[in-house]
């Protein structure tokens, strides 16, 4: 396999669409469907079937590239002519080369035979050994003897999933598989579970490069457990007086799991230095992959409870101690039991202990976050910066290993509600806090199901189709640069300015929030959008979470001593889906010292930027023929607030609303739209913002308008059968006012809204 070296070259040819969209090039038909791989991760030198499907809705001979890219490098590249007549796939055959633990992008270009551009589509591609160094988890708890586990694991592995939690497929926590060893089952909860499903899914999953970890407590029984030979003498018992029953000094440490139709409703815990204890759990775990096939044990406990007595210290008041503590000296024996035939994988629920857990032998470290917890020095793991923080600490205390972070989000608001979405901007900021600081994601299984609640099998809320497009794009991103997201660059602490815009390097509400990091042949900027986000906490507890204000052609400023010819750009959001922009940075001094000034043509949520030490440059690709990017710039009023002209000047979330009559028109069983406009040049003023609507048919879940200036408004639109005129006073300083109309609904609730206005009523 040969490097090519030459430089690309971008060229902007742009033109402004109804919806604001500015476009590269002449816009394509899509032709794609899929980029389908045969595998999540493959071994050095594999050769990867790599199919490109196509949409019937082009009769013609085309020309399809496909080009394999290493960040700045372009390693490979293939061509095939296709008679999509007779063909509605092409299939490339591309040996992955000898070098281990490598991210690639894929990038696949349709021209007719006449060299016209038609479509293009990246997809991204792993060369590891291994599956520790670049974790990316998901998981499964359905096992009903019905599931087809090949459709499943198919769609796990085009999430990019190179390892699988299987969640709760045992029998008991002291019996994962039951004693006769039959193989179908009930668990604690009365949930079926055939074990031949779950042998299924692990072979289907063996195919696919994809590694299967069985998921039980370190340290947890069930009521019954004295009947499987534990004794009394091994349990754990409360020090500490924790104010409510079963819960005093003396009392056995125990947890509710809720009703159990089996009987197996509470936990009881045993003491992990307790060599008896150790020698049950790590035979029965062992026994039990055996059988089955897993490649691992996925460890779980539940958080820090206080200081505990083992039996023969119970009521000594000199003794006592916290199960944290004990958890590097018992990972490393359970390690040293598993050998290399097993991963371990373990949780620190909280990150309470995880220090210890980060100098022990586990092959992968995971730590259950929660916000009211807090680190070694007292800060809580509630915003975006702090988790962050603990990636960074974990990485450093472990020699490199990548956390990976299961936070749910939206945790309160989908334990009350079932069938709504997710809020798509609470997800994918919470993804770019935790991928850019070079940590993992545990929240898609099942096929395509989304957590909300650390008991993975509950589904209340969703993803929305168009939430799905750009989570596999967060998904490819990380896949394809891996090498600068999690392969050993550190933050270098470098001064970071964007002068035109709130900037912070801490993650602080309603700014772009900037750092950097390098190595011996990259420096990275990583610039997460929090413009107009007013809360940069992370979990979203009440379903709530604005989307950032998309900001075009600003500047930044990076201080460094070096010079470099490019500054590659790249993101996995709107219109670039990992593709590279080249941007040519401008040299400079002040009196912070000297910089480079980078315009920057786009943010959504997360740009990245990154320098080749050694100007290594792609050459050959022009990704602007496919690039799309929103256009924000210079609005001095508002643009078809009366809807005469369609959805002109609105972009819209998911393509439902409709205009009749002059009417804009929302309404359908599972109805998910957000409408906005940004106005970016106001005279600075008092406004007042008026809407004319409609809620009707029956009581929409959300429906508002919110208005955004340095302050955030909510106009909230009620149900009723006749049109409702409703006014907001706003402030609009810097000239800049953003409107966001929501509705979303799964009862057949309609929204009508005949007209929006604002009118400037006097001076600040």
């Amino acid at each position: 396999m040969k490097i090519k070296w030459c430089v690309l070259t971008l060229i902007f040819m742009i033109y402004f669409n109804n919806s604001g969209i500015v476009i590269a090039s002449e816009h394509h038909f899509e032709v794609i469907d899929r980029i389908i791989l045969d595998k999540a991760r493959y071994i050095p030198g594999e050769v990867a079937k790599i199919e490109v499907t196509f949409i019937d809705n082009l009769n013609d001979e085309v020309e399809v590239n496909l080009s394999l890219i290493h960040l700045d490098k372009l390693i490979d590249e293939s061509n095939i002519i296709v008679d999509l007549n007779n063909n509605n796939n092409v299939i490339f055959n591309i040996p992955v080369g000898s070098n281990d633990y490598l991210g690639y992008l894929l990038f696949v270009e349709i021209y007719s035979v006449d060299g016209k551009f038609i479509d293009s589509e990246t997809s991204a591609l792993d060369v590891s050994s291994s599956w520790h160094k670049f974790p990316r988890y998901g998981y499964l708890t359905d096992y009903q003897s019905n599931i087809d586990t090949q459709l499943v694991i198919n769609q796990m592995k085009d999430w990019q999933f190179n390892a699988i939690e299987f969640y709760d497929w045992k029998y008991l926590h002291q019996q994962p598989i039951p004693p006769n060893d039959e193989m179908v089952w009930e668990d604690w909860a009365g949930r079926k579970v055939d074990g031949n499903i779950v042998k299924s899914y692990i072979n289907d999953a063996k195919r696919l490069g994809i590694s299967s970890l069985s998921y039980n407590m370190v340290y947890g029984a069930t009521n019954n457990y004295r009947k499987f030979g534990i004794e009394d003498e091994w349990r754990l018992f409360y020090a500490e007086d924790h104010g409510e029953l079963g819960k005093m000094k003396g009392d056995p440490f125990t947890f509710s799991m809720g009703y159990s139709p089996t009987g197996q409703s509470n936990l009881y815990f045993f003491d992990i230095d307790n060599p008896n204890w150790q020698n049950y759990i790590i035979d029965k775990n062992i026994d039990a992959m055996k059988i089955m096939g897993f490649d691992g044990w996925h460890g779980d406990t539940v958080g820090e409870w206080g200081k505990m007595w083992s039996y023969d210290d119970i009521g000594d008041e000199n003794k006592g101690k916290y199960v944290k503590d004990s958890y590097r000296e018992f990972l490393n024996i359970v390690k040293e039991r598993l050998g290399s035939q097993y991963d371990l994988v373990f949780n620190p629920v909280g990150a309470q202990g995880i220090e210890l857990v980060n100098q022990s032998n586990v092959d992968v470290l995971y730590a259950e976050i929660w916000p009211w917890d807090r680190d070694s020095e007292g800060n809580q793991y509630d915003t975006y910066y702090s988790i962050k923080m603990e990636i960074d600490q974990t990485r450093k205390e472990s020699g490199g290993k990548s956390l990976i972070v299961p936070a749910y989000i939206h945790y309160d608001y989908a334990k009350n509600l079932s069938n709504l979405p997710f809020n798509e901007s609470a997800v994918l900021l919470m993804d770019a806090a935790v991928y850019s600081a070079g940590g993992s994601r545990i929240e898609i299984g099942d096929g395509n199901q989304m957590l909300s609640n650390e008991y993975f099998p509950s589904r209340n809320l969703y993803m929305t189709e168009v939430h799905q497009k750009k989570q596999k794009d967060y998904q490819n991103f990380i896949v394809a640069y891996q090498n600068l997201l999690r392969d050993g660059l550190e933050d270098n602490e470098k001064k970071i300015l964007i002068d035109s815009l709130n900037f912070s390097n801490n993650g602080e509400a309603n700014t772009i929030w900037g750092y950097s990091k390098e190595d011996d042949n990259y420096e990275v900027i990583h610039l997460i959008n929090l413009l107009d986000v007013m809360d940069n906490t992370w979990r979203s507890n009440d379903g709530e979470k604005m989307k950032p204000r998309i900001v075009n052609d600003f500047t930044l400023k990076y201080y460094t001593d070096e010079k470099y010819e490019t500054a590659y750009l790249t993101s996995p959001d709107t219109g670039l889906s990992s593709k590279i922009i080249n941007l040519y940075p401008e040299y400079f001094e002040d009196e912070y010292g000297k910089y480079l000034e980078i315009k920057i043509p786009i943010i959504e949520y997360w740009d990245m930027i990154f320098f080749d030490k050694n100007e290594i440059k792609i050459e050959n690709i022009d990704f602007t023929k496919s690039i799309e990017i929103v256009n924000n710039n210079s609005i001095d009023k508002l643009v078809n607030g009366d809807f005469t002209s369609g959805l002109k000047g609105w972009m819209s979330n998911n393509s439902i609303a409709i205009v009749k009559n002059n009417h804009l028109i929302i309404e359908g069983e599972n109805a998910i739209e957000y409408l906005e406009q940004s106005i970016s040049s106001l005279e600075d003023g008092i406004y007042k913002v008026s809407i004319i609507a409609k809620q009707s048919s029956k009581p929409a879940h959300k429906s508002r308008l919110i208005l955004v200036t340095n302050n955030q408004s909510v106009i909230e639109l009620e149900y009723g059968d006749e049109f409702v005129e409703y006014e907001e006073l706003v402030e609009v300083n810097e000239g800049r006012l953003r409107l966001r109309l929501e509705f979303e609904s799964n009862n057949q609730a309609m929204l009508e809204v005949d007209s929006i206005k604002i009118e400037k009523l006097g001076d600040l």
